[in-house]
């Protein structure tokens, strides 16, 4: 067994104790340079295995430290064959009709094990590595820890495709498919449910049992994915280290080095990388940098520093039993600090070619740190390599990366890195934060061998250029990994926020992985319970519980202690145990047992209490027996009774239709029975998370509010926040608070660490899942600061020549209309066509062919008629959100064209004409290194979701805009005047943004029209845990928590006579609705706040503005005029009838 000790390049350890004797504590490793040094071990471990023959059999009990990181250390245990491996039939792919299977690997420990105690499964997921390795865990480690405690037995279970339990011939890409999270998932889903343990004869399966899952870092996420994709197997889950966020760019690894480590030995490394970066550009001396460090062969620099960085990864590997932790990261840091010759700190600059010739132009010395860095990369490293430096160290020749035999074991977590999980170290995107990385390690580089742009494979051509992703991984007949890893499909189950009753999370203080566990700085704190632990070990790195000695008061303080409280709450757990259990009653006929209120009180019902906040006395008090057995069950909690337990017993048959001898009078009254005790606790939870909140006293059984939810309307919503500042309903169960005052709005708005945005299921299948507007966290501020630098004064200055030129055009087109027909007409859909002709020009330009446009526009009606608060939720032909879903693949099909496309001409030295022109020349200039990298998908999900905002919240606004000027000449003729006095009485004359810009009483009319009909009325929020949202209230946590739009904007203490239209309250910059910035609720606030708000803004005005100069309009009022129509935004119930004519030139 070997120890995983050296981070290499851009190259990062998911465990810091896993991998096999062939050099294996590289597989962790991932990015071209680290397979380098994965084979370079591979090749070392070679030569010395018939040094380690004679030690291959040791007798001393643990684990056994060999001799270098090369070397890791090698497990035995005293008894090598107690753990004998065994096998478990699964299949493949767990979600397709094939038959074939594969064998996965599994060792069990049964010391402590005792026929019929009850005791618990502990199962330790292997990992990305042979589950060989995780072996001495069932020894003296954390499985034996919890094993002896509870009586249970230990599992150690081998990952698909790892060590042994490999189910391909060899690992090619499309071998590799079936290399994910959800088939591992189901792997150990299967295992629970299903597995025979060899010597035992009772039946230890899931649920019957209770399994508890354990994994450290890639298992330790998946330990805690576990919990929350298979909540009614897996018991209780530990997640120590667990790496639940995925993310592209991880330079967060670096920086908790960079705190933690001793800080002269940080000095030493950053003024180390300092100097390279700084000479490294120079043509003339790089090569002698180089020299110095042995690598003057190496041809290209990021090679070159992405060895330099190679010792950092020695941090993650120390633990804290010095029988399996390395000390070669203490011992590099004193390698840094040792004196050379003389006790000088610096040297002079020596003769051209003299190895120690290292200096700055204008200082001409440096510091003698880099000399002992260099000597350090020559001898652990550079020594390392009987061939050439590029054979070695170089990552550009791709036929290195080809090789899809089954001992290329580093193939298997690169490729989960390259398809799922991310984690590319780079320097921070900062330039001005400190680094103990090059500049140089960008996100780029980290990644090139997922993705390879070259001649060789064509996949999809763009104009003239040939796009191929070829250099580990060329696209298969089945499967093409893309171009960046779908960390969607990772953070979706939770990412920082993963939480679930019996779900532990256990960090370190110091371990290099904590910025994507649920202790991290991006994430919320949280408190840490019994049922829901919550702990950080000090001064700990990289999953400490995991290691145990056979005697645990032989521990330190801090790992004796955690374990302690994890044998406390795993036990605590166990008590509550009680599996769902069918024995029969007699022949043909089966009953549930259940329990009587009296005895469940003192086990069953407290901890159902705690889980829906209800209290003892509330339950007793309306719940009967019955009840509290229907709880039992719907809770998954219903635990064999041993017959010589004294507990009344209520026997219910099971209905008819499941089994024959029923008779129909006891089905009717258990269904009756049943049914009844359904509506009571229905009535009972909603009046319990109400509380004194103005709304409904009870709930209509199962639907709730959902007939008003399906056809809403203005009055009906009123009515609702009318109610009170807060107001509760339900919908199919779903507890929902209203907020109407915009305190309260504002926030929900604001306290992401509490509330997050959430979607119908409809609405996200429309929009995608993975679409950036779902996204939370780190994730999400990555993609808004990009899209910021997209609604820049320089950006807009040259949309706002498209705006001008489309909004002339179709108003010239609606003049010309009117004089045919001088009818009033509705004004809905030509408005909505002006805005999306202008979205998609100033969005993408003429990299849209006119059939796409048009194709677009035709069809993204069924997009916002189908974008309801509630909808049906499944995706039937001839359902709303099945026409929806169609016309977004025809819309994402075009985008992503459009993304190709601008791609491929700022390539080619064309200057941004239009958003996504904009967004490849920002990834494009050199400040932006090391950030995200957007494939053409993700572009096009930005632009689509930029779409919905403005063909409908635009749309809504600009109609609203014209009505509101209509129906206030006043206020018109204010904006005319505006407008002949900055045009110069030019009607004709283009506008700029500096012309904008000089329109201040254009933008507080837009403002306030915004204000008095926002487009959007409202938007949901999920809680993600109890929100103490006023001084006697809290809204329960998986609520829904809506705040409103509307009527915050209409807040009388805010905005003083909310109902009447003053732009003028926008130009007071003493007045209540200039006192918070907060208080426009229009395009929300927040970290989820709109990012184009003055583009919204510029858009409405303009095309008002120019109307204004160059037509007059009339309002036909009608009955339906002042009434609202919702559909996704808000819209006049008749459409906005308008008659249109010239307007006579000044």
């Amino acid at each position: 067994m070997r120890l995983a000790v050296v981070l290499f390049s851009s190259t990062l350890f998911l465990a810091a104790n896993a991998a096999s004797p062939s050099g294996a504590d590289y597989i962790r490793a991932h990015g071209a340079q680290g397979v380098n040094l994965w084979r370079l071990a591979s090749r070392e471990k070679a030569r010395e295995n018939s040094k380690l023959t004679s030690q291959s059999h040791h007798t001393t009990p643990g684990l056994v430290v060999q001799d270098s990181s090369a070397a890791g250390f090698t497990a035995h245990t005293e008894e090598p064959n107690e753990f004998p491996d065994q096998w478990f039939t699964q299949p493949i792919d767990h979600f397709s009709k094939s038959s074939d299977t594969f064998e996965q690997r599994y060792w069990i420990n049964t010391r402590h094990y005792t026929p019929g105690s009850g005791g618990p499964v502990i199962v330790l997921d292997g990992g990305e590595t042979s589950g060989e390795d995780r072996i001495p865990f069932l020894d003296t480690g954390i499985v034996e820890i919890l094993t002896r405690a509870t009586g249970g037995v230990g599992v150690v279970l081998e990952h698909r495709y790892y060590g042994k339990s490999i189910p391909v011939s060899d690992l090619s890409t499309d071998n590799l498919r079936w290399l994910n999270n959800d088939q591992a998932a189901a792997d150990s889903a299967h295992f629970m449910k299903n597995v025979t343990f060899s010597g035992i004869d009772e039946d230890l399966t899931a649920p019957n049992t209770p399994w508890i899952y354990y994994g450290g870092s890639y298992a330790g996420a998946r330990a805690a994915h576990m919990k929350v994709l298979y909540p009614d197997i897996v018991y209780g889950s530990i997640a120590s280290s667990g790496v639940t966020h995925a993310s592209l760019s991880n330079w967060e690894y670096y920086d908790i080095i960079r705190n933690a480590a001793d800080p002269t030995c940080i000095a030493h490394i950053e003024r180390t990388v300092t100097i390279v970066d700084a000479l490294i550009q120079l043509p003339y001396i790089k090569r002698y940098v180089k020299s110095l460090f042995g690598l003057q062969d190496l041809a290209h620099d990021d090679d070159f520093v992405s060895i330099v960085e190679a010792p950092l990864g020695y941090w993650q590997a120390k633990v804290w039993d010095p029988a399996v932790g390395s000390t070669k990261f203490d011992e590099f840091c004193a390698f840094l600090d040792k004196p050379r010759s003389g006790n000088d700190s610096i040297i002079s600059l020596l003769p051209v070619g003299d190895e120690d010739r290292l200096g700055l132009h204008d200082a001409g010395k440096v510091d003698l740190s880099i000399l002992n860095y260099a000597d350090y990369i020559k001898e652990n490293y550079v020594s390392k390599c009987d061939t050439s430096m590029e054979d070695c160290f170089g990552t550009y020749d791709d036929s290195k990366f080809l090789d899809t035999g089954l001992d290329e074991e580093w193939r298997l977590w690169q490729f989960q890195v390259c398809t799922e999980w991310g984690y590319f170290s780079t320097a921070p995107s900062d330039p001005a934060h400190p680094k103990i990385v090059s500049r140089l390690m960008t996100l780029d580089y980290a990644s090139k061998i997922c993705k390879q742009v070259g001649p060789a494979l064509a996949r999809a051509k763009v104009d003239d250029l040939i796009w191929t992703y070829d250099q580990a991984y060329p696209a298969g007949k089945h499967f093409t990994v893309p171009p960046m890893p779908n960390i969607t499909a990772v953070n979706v189950l939770g990412d920082f926020g993963i939480a679930a009753d019996r779900l532990a999370i256990i960090d370190g203080e110091v371990d290099p992985w904590r910025p994507c566990t649920p202790h991290s700085s991006y994430a919320a704190d949280r408190e840490d319970t019994i049922l829901q632990p919550f702990k950080l070990i000090p001064d700990a790195v990289h999953h400490y519980d995991e290691y145990g000695l056979k005697n645990i008061s032989e521990e330190p303080e801090e790992i004796r202690k955690i374990h302690g409280e994890m044998i406390v709450f795993v036990m605590e757990w166990l008590k509550d145990f009680q599996p769902p259990i069918l024995d029969p009653h007699k022949e043909g006929t089966t009953v549930f047992h259940l329990v009587c209120l009296q005895e469940t009180n003192r086990g069953l019902l407290p901890r159902l209490a705690g889980r829906l906040q209800f209290q003892e006395s509330l339950i007793s008090g309306i719940l009967s027996p019955l009840m509290a057995s229907l709880l039992r069950q719907f809770t998954s909690s219903v635990a064999p009774i041993p017959s010589s337990t004294s507990i009344s017993l209520v026997d219910i048959p099971i209905p008819s239709f499941i089994t024959s001898s029923s008779k129909s009078a006891a089905w009717f009254y258990t269904t009756a029975a049943i049914l009844g005790g359904l509506l009571v606790l229905e009535q009972s939870v909603y009046r319990y998370k109400k509380k004194q909140l103005p709304g409904d006293r009870w709930t209509i059984p199962v639907i709730g509010k959902f007939a008003d939810s399906m056809k809403p309307t203005m009055e009906g919503y009123m009515k609702q926040w009318n109610s009170g500042a807060l107001s509760a309903i339900s919908v199919f169960n779903i507890f929902i608070v209203m907020a109407s005052s915009n305190e309260f709005s504002r926030k929900i708005l604001n306290s992401p660490g509490y509330a997050e945005p959430c979607l119908v299921h409809s609405a996200k299948q429309i929009l995608m899942p993975d679409n950036w507007v779902f996204l939370t966290g780190k994730t999400h501020v990555e993609y808004r600061r990009v899209l910021n630098t997209l609604f820049t004064r320089k950006a807009l200055s040259i949309y706002v020549g498209i705006m001008d030129s489309i909004a002339r055009k179709h108003l010239n087109e609606w003049l010309a209309a009117a004089q045919k027909d001088p009818s009033p007409r509705a004004i809905m859909m030509t408005a909505r066509d002006l805005n999306m002709h202008t979205s998609l020009r100033v969005f993408c330009g003429n990299h849209i062919p006119e059939q796409g446009a048009v194709e677009i526009n035709e069809k993204y009606w069924y997009i916002t008629r189908a974008l309801e608060l509630v909808n049906f939720p499944f995706a039937f032909p001839g359902t709303k959100v099945y026409g929806a879903i169609q016309a977004r693949k025809v819309a994402i099909k075009w985008l992503e064209l459009a993304a190709s496309k601008a791609k491929a001409a700022i390539a080619n030295g064309c200057e941004p004409e239009c958003m996504l022109d904009q967004w490849v020349k920002e990834m494009e200039a050199p400040g932006y290194k090391g950030r995200k990298d957007f494939s053409d998908r993700e572009m096009a999900m930005v632009v689509f979701s930029f779409l919905f905002a403005s063909q409908d919240a635009m749309s809504s606004g600009l109609i609203y805009g014209f009505q509101h000027l209509a129906d206030h000449p006043d206020i018109l003729a204010k904006i005319r005047e505006e407008q002949y006095r900055v045009r110069a009485g030019d009607v004709d004359k283009p506008m700029t943004l500096e012309m904008l810009e000089e329109m201040p009483y254009l933008k507080a009319f837009v403002k306030e029209s915004m204000r008095i009909k926002p487009p959007v009325t409202m938007v949901p929020y999920r809680t993600t845990k109890a929100f103490p949202i006023s001084d006697d209230y809290t809204v329960p946590a998986n609520s829904m928590v809506i705040p409103s739009f509307y009527n915050s904007l209409h807040d009388p203490s805010v905005f003083p006579e909310h109902d009447e239209l003053i732009p003028e309250r926008w130009l007071d910059p003493d007045s209540s609705a200039n006192a918070n910035p907060r208080n426009y609720l229009v395009f929300g606030s927040g970290p989820h706040k709109c990012v184009g708000i003055e583009y919204a803004v510029m858009n409405i005005g303009l095309v008002l503005a120019t109307a204004s100069v160059l037509m007059d309009w009339e309002h036909q009022v009608t009955p339906e005029s002042d009434k609202v129509q919702i559909i996704a935004t808000l819209f006049p119930k008749d459409g906005c009838l308008l008659k249109f004519s010239p307007r006579p030139r000044p």
